[in-house]
Order: structure tokens, then C-alpha cells, then sequence
């Protein structure tokens, strides 16, 4: 009996490498076309949803990117809890919060790609990565590099289904037929998250699927994506309430006199401009 399986599985086996090789192919199709075009925009909304204990949430991400070649983007990331605005060149980033009217604008610590898939963490991630990876100089190469079991399950309505093993994530990606071969939907099999949750003791279910849209190739000038900050938006280091502006700042002390605790008066307009002040309050049960 174990023979006969085994004759099985060796019988199975180049079926399996051809449907590799097809999944391969269409996702390296999917790279050349959209490396090939200068100018690359599109929005993919996700559904995300997680059940923890019982507690289910649920919540739509959606990201609306527009990208010039080689390095300019501009981008916006909005959820139910948050509305962030990108704009981004070879070397800077600038970040805006419609609902604070506030913006910061930081060197680009890490190529672009690379930040698009860190901004989005947990379970972002998936939804985050595919749009890192639509923008690439080689568009999807992580996968084409790095994914295991590609393979090819085969035309559906939606388009050609394959799937692949990508960071411990089943990935399940249908691409458009034709000439244009464009990601149309994803879904994201969450089980090894799900299963190390369970092993913490912690009952789980995650769900992430995601549909692309609004496809774009027609070019636009790189001022397009430019950042103009917004009537009223207020540049910052951090984002957050910022203190009240001090009119006393890098101005002269206003001039006082006290009495000394061993007799005597103090007057600050008799003390020489190199002098040191300090000004300790303090008070008897102290």
C-alpha cells in the first residue's frame, strides 16, 4: 500500500510543479506589466475581521495611492478610527491628520516600499503589504523571491485564482485576464496567527480580504502629488495637543524683589548679566 502511494505522489508530482510554474508566470506578468508603467494608481479596500474571545470586530481599511516613478507617491489610509494623508519623494515624507489639521514632514528613514508595509502592522499587514509591493521597482518580487507552494488553482469568474505561502500567511490572489494582468481580489488565510493565539490560550478567528479598484495609468506631473499643506494646518514635531505659545520665552525676566530668609531684600535688576538665578518654591511643611 505504501508503494502504491508513494507511485501516487511521484505521479502527482509534475502537475503540481506545472501549476507552480503557471502561478509563477502570472504573477511575473502581473510584475512586468506594472513595472513597465510610469505612473501607477489604484485604492484597495479590506475587510478586516477578528474575533477574540468571543468579541468580534470588524473594519474596512481602504488605501487610495497614486505613484510616479521611480520615487514620488502620495497616498491616504483611512479606517474607522483614522484619516492619514502621504506624500512622499526620493528622501522625504510628509504625514497629514485631516480630523487635527496637523502634518509632520521627516526624512524617509527606509525606501518607500519598505515603509508602506511597515505603517500597516497586526492585522493590516496583509492589506499593507500588497500595496508595498505594487509599487516596487519590481513590482511583487517579495513573492516571486521568497513565497512557497505557488500555486495555480485555476479561472474563475473573478479571474485566474492562485495562492502561495508568504510569512506564515496562505495568500489567495485572483488576477484580471487579458492583456492587463491586474490583481483583482485578495483574501488572506490567518490560521498560524490564529493558531498561536490558541496555544496562548486565547480562541481566535481572523478573516482579511481585500478587492482592487480604480486602476489608473494615465501620468501626472510629480507636483500633482506634491504636499500643500491646508489653510489652517499647522506643522509639528509630533503629533498631539501642542502647549499654549509662552510670550515670555527668550525675553527678560520681569524684575522683582523679595525678602531673604536671613533679612534682607533681593532684586533681580541688581544682579549682572552673567549671574545665575535659581528660583526654588518651596513652602514650610515641605
Amino acid at each position: 500500500m505504501r508503494f502504491l502511494t508513494a507511485l501516487s505522489l511521484i505521479a502527482l508530482l509534475p502537475a503540481a510543479i506545472a501549476q507552480g510554474d503557471q502561478a509563477r508566470d502570472l504573477l511575473g506578468r502581473v510584475s512586468a506589466y506594472l513595472g513597465g508603467q510610469p505612473y501607477v494608481a489604484f485604492t484597495l479596500s479590506t475587510l478586516h475581521k477578528v474575533t477574540i474571545d468571543k468579541d468580534e470586530q470588524s473594519d474596512t481599511t481602504t488605501y487610495a495611492m497614486r505613484f510616479l516613478r521611480p520615487d514620488t507617491a502620495a497616498f491616504v489610509i483611512k479606517n474607522s478610527e483614522v484619516e492619514a494623508e502621504f506624500s512622499a519623494t526620493a528622501d522625504t515624507i510628509t504625514m497629514y491628520l485631516p480630523d487635527m489639521k496637523q502634518y509632520t514632514a521627516n526624512s524617509l528613514p527606509v525606501p518607500m516600499p519598505e515603509l508602506i508595509a511597515q505603517i500597516g502592522q497586526g492585522p493590516m499587514s496583509p492589506s499593507s503589504v500588497l500595496v508595498a509591493e505594487a509599487v516596487r521597482e519590481k513590482p511583487f518580487s517579495t513573492f516571486l523571491d521568497q513565497a512557497k507552494d505557488m500555486n495555480y488553482v485555476g479561472k474563475e469568474s473573478e479571474g485566474h485564482h492562485v495562492s502561495f505561502l508568504y510569512d506564515d500567511i496562505t495568500w489567495h490572489l485572483w488576477i484580471s485576464e487579458g492583456d492587463t494582468p491586474l490583481p483583482v481580489r485578495f483574501e488572506s488565510d490567518m490560521a498560524a496567527a490564529v493558531k498561536q493565539m490558541k496555544d496562548q490560550g486565547v480562541e481566535a478567528a481572523m478573516a482579511i480580504d481585500g478587492a482592487f479598484s480604480d486602476w489608473s495609468f494615465e501620468s501626472v506631473d510629480a507636483t500633482k502629488l506634491a504636499f500643500a499643506a491646508p489653510e489652517g494646518a499647522k506643522e509639528v514635531s509630533d503629533f498631539g495637543p501642542q502647549p499654549p505659545a509662552n510670550d515670555l520665552l527668550a525675553k527678560p525676566a520681569p524684575d522683582f524683589t523679595l525678602p531673604l530668609a536671613d533679612g534682607g531684600e533681593f532684586t533681580l535688576s541688581k544682579k549682572g548679566p552673567t549671574d545665575v538665578i535659581v528660583l526654588d518654591f518651596w513652602a514650610t511643611w515641605c
